[in-house]
């Protein structure tokens, strides 16, 4: 298996099946913020850390959550 700089494995548990599944996380260094549109939305160049930040039961109950809002 290679090794990915850019995201590492996160396990998570679902808080509705109560089952683990594995997410991925963007490495902190590994985006640059290069702006910001008129609504204050950050622009990265490159990966989109945003685009991480939901994660998604993979265990058919299709429940998702914040990573960051989790307990």
């Amino acid at each position: 298996m290679s090794m990915n700089y850019d995201y590492y494995e996160s396990k998570v548990v679902c808080n509705f099946c109560k089952k683990k599944y594995t997410t991925y996380k963007v490495r902190p260094g590994r985006y640059k913020a290069a702006g910001q549109d008129s609504d204050f939305m950050p622009i990265y160049e490159g990966l989109n850390p945003l685009f991480y930040e939901v994660a998604v039961c993979s265990h058919n109950v299709l429940f998702s959550l914040f990573i960051n809002e989790r307990n």
